[in-house]
């Protein structure tokens, strides 16, 4: 949730960063959705790569995106705030894909439907809320602080993550690894009503 509402609001912020800080215009925005991209794709199939989906992926990849997304709310330059941008498009989409594959591979086929329909809506379900807060942040505080909305949510989902101690998980199957605690951290308590059949 904190990843899809906080984290993804590019459409936002990296206009107001191009033209409102750095001066520049669509050309400068045309280039950071590149380098975006070439970072999205380098994260798609060093995924897809990997033997299994493990949980510390995706909490180093979200420890990451907040780090260097944190690093771009004072990059001095455009030229470096556009060369983060590759390395939080990989974290972002480290991070999305990772738990979406540990999600579909710790469920039944039988419920799995039901379980990523609840994921996109918790992933989706929060942007008409926070993008209106997003803009508004940065009308009263800056342009720098619409972007320190995503390192501030996608923050503090590391540390509740990490609180339940759920490094170091990994699929073993249905009902085992992450079958309970890398849905809990995706999409709350309700997946996992979801998963032991109570839904």
């Amino acid at each position: 949730f904190m990843m899809g509402s906080f984290g993804f609001n590019f459409a936002i912020t990296n206009p107001i960063m191009v033209r409102t800080v750095f001066g520049l215009g669509p050309t400068q925005l045309g280039i950071l959705g590149s380098l975006m991209g070439v970072g999205a794709l380098t994260a798609a199939l060093t995924s897809a790569a990997r033997r299994r989906p493990r949980l510390r992926y995706v909490l180093a990849a979200q420890a990451g995106f907040a780090a260097f997304s944190l690093a771009s709310v004072f990059a001095p330059t455009f030229e470096v705030f556009a060369l983060l941008m590759v390395v939080i498009g990989y974290c972002a989409v480290t991070t999305m894909v990772t738990a979406n594959t540990l999600v579909q591979v710790s469920l039944a086929p039988g419920i799995r439907g039901r379980v990523m329909s609840l994921w996109m809506l918790v992933i989706m379900g929060g942007t008409p809320i926070v993008s209106p807060l997003v803009g508004w942040i940065g009308q009263a505080f800056g342009p720098r602080m619409t972007v320190m909305v995503g390192v501030v949510g996608v923050g503090v989902g590391e540390v509740h993550a990490k609180a339940g101690d759920l490094r170091g998980t990994h699929v073993e199957g249905v009902g085992h690894g992450i079958g309970g605690g890398a849905v809990e951290v995706a999409h709350g308590v309700g997946a996992q009503h979801f998963i032991q059949g109570e839904f």
